[in-house]
């Protein structure tokens, strides 16, 4: 509702934040409200769009330029090593961005060498750390190469090994679990002096360019911990008790943080492919304004920029693990297919829910009685007030089949509305200080990095 009618009115506001059903790339998610409710904004001027988009276009096997004639079937072009999209998925592993050979992970710290120790009493856990943490320890050295693999003769993790007649040294990381081969004067072990805590390690990913013309990409992303990336404690969220790979950048594996501006998602060995062949395309975004009227209009305004996110990630994202048996939130579903869940216990208010393809099924949120402890919110004790089921794009759905948005992959993001009775709906839950129950369940048939899981309410006063 823009500004003019009852301008004098103290809800009104000159800057608005638009943001729900992230995660719906379906072209039918919905971003709107409840009929009497609006965000109120006072004579906009301007719009600032920051899109988090990904090229998985396969310029040699889909012809985009036939889309007239139906959506065109999705074949997955080139991807790094750590995807964990099989050859023949309906998605691209990149839209999961996994952490690439042009990434290492720059942890804070210090680091020693050992040459007479069976291995590092917590050894270094992947190669982007490794490199970081060679560079830390040999500052004397000219050369420095890195390499990984697995050697049954080297010790297990990092080590390094010195040539002081050259001034170089060689890194490597072993990747095989549990080497016999004790760190030596020839492969020293390099390992992390005084490790913090699982979910404690503060630090950041360095993005290296390769000689690519292509390659733009420059720079750290965000921070981990200290105040930046981190997964809350129990009950906001089980991710750390579940050791998901998210709340760590010793164990990181890929996601968001992964992802920034211009950071190709290809290894260094890989070419950016297609480079004289951009994809171009066109945003458009249709706004619906009315004048705001104050006996009519309830002003409404984003969760997230009044405390009211329900988080479950780190802070949205997670990773969702391939299930089996013993691995931590993984079971079987009805009909037997393996489902990832994560919960969380928060008090807040009423939420539409972000997650995304393919592998999310379901949020639900529960709303237990007030003085109800955190600890004992549950499915059993809390009543069921918003469960969203995404809508999958050519599975048959009967308000998208046939339509020119069916296109199977994508999801739309159905909300949970609350409003007035002359139009079906039931009233706005009453939710503040209320102990809220929160359940986000996955296909886990497949590992998948960057998941999101969270809540998105428009709140009123």
């Amino acid at each position: 509702a823009a500004g003019g009618e009852g301008r004098e009115a103290a809800a009104q506001s000159t800057r608005q934040w638009f943001s729900s059903g992230n995660g719906g790339e379906y072209r039918k998610t919905y971003h709107g409200f409840a009929p009497g409710y609006a965000m109120v904004v006072d004579s906009p001027t301007h719009l600032q769009m920051a899109p988090m988009q990904i090229d998985t276009w396969n310029r040699e096997a889909m012809d985009i330029s036939a889309r007239r004639q139906g959506p065109v079937r999705f074949v997955p072009g080139p991807q790094p090593r750590a995807s964990l999209a099989p050859a023949d998925a309906a998605h691209s592993g990149l839209l999961e961005c996994p952490m690439t050979t042009r990434l290492t992970k720059v942890v804070d710290g210090a680091y020693a060498v050992h040459a007479n120790a069976s291995s590092c009493a917590e050894p270094i856990l992947t190669y982007h750390e490794c490199f970081e943490a060679a560079r830390k320890v040999f500052t004397h050295v000219v050369s420095v190469s890195n390499a990984s693999g697995a050697d049954a003769r080297r010790p297990v993790g990092c080590s390094a090994a010195l040539r002081p007649s050259s001034a170089s040294v060689s890194v490597f990381f072993n990747e095989m679990a549990s080497p016999p081969t004790a760190c030596s004067v020839a492969h020293q072990c390099v390992c992390p002096v005084a490790p913090k805590p699982f979910g404690q390690a503060t630090g950041a990913l360095r993005y290296h360019p390769t000689s690519q013309p292509a390659d733009v990409g420059r720079g750290f992303a965000a921070r981990f911990g200290g105040g930046g990336k981190s997964c809350a404690a129990w009950p906001s969220t089980d991710l750390i008790e579940h050791r998901n790979p998210t709340c760590d950048i010793r164990h990181y594996q890929g996601g968001q943080w992964a992802c920034n501006h211009g950071w190709s998602l290809l290894d260094a060995e890989q070419q950016i492919p297609w480079a004289d062949r951009p994809l171009v395309f066109v945003h458009k975004f249709r706004f619906y304004v009315q004048p705001y009227v104050p006996a009519y209009h309830t002003p409404i305004r984003l969760g997230e920029t009044a405390g009211s996110a329900l988080l479950l990630g780190s802070p949205w994202e997670y990773d969702v693990p391939r299930c089996a048996e013993g691995v931590p939130g993984c079971s079987r579903d009805a009909h037997g297919m393996w489902v990832h869940k994560v919960v969380g216990k928060h008090v807040g208010k009423h939420t539409f829910d972000h997650c995304h393809a393919p592998t999310c099924l379901a949020m639900e949120v529960y709303a237990c009685a007030k003085g109800t402890p955190l600890e004992a919110c549950d499915t059993t004790a809390g009543k069921l007030v918003c469960r969203t089921a995404p809508v999958y794009g050519g599975t048959g759905s009967p308000t998208e089949q046939g339509s020119r948005f069916d296109e199977a992959g994508y999801i739309a993001i159905p909300d949970c509305f609350w409003g007035g009775a002359e139009w079906g709906l039931e009233p706005p839950q009453q939710l503040d200080g209320v102990p809220l129950h929160i359940v986000k369940t996955c296909n886990a048939t497949l590992g998948h990095y960057g998941e999101m899981a969270g809540g998105q309410p428009w709140v009123y006063s």
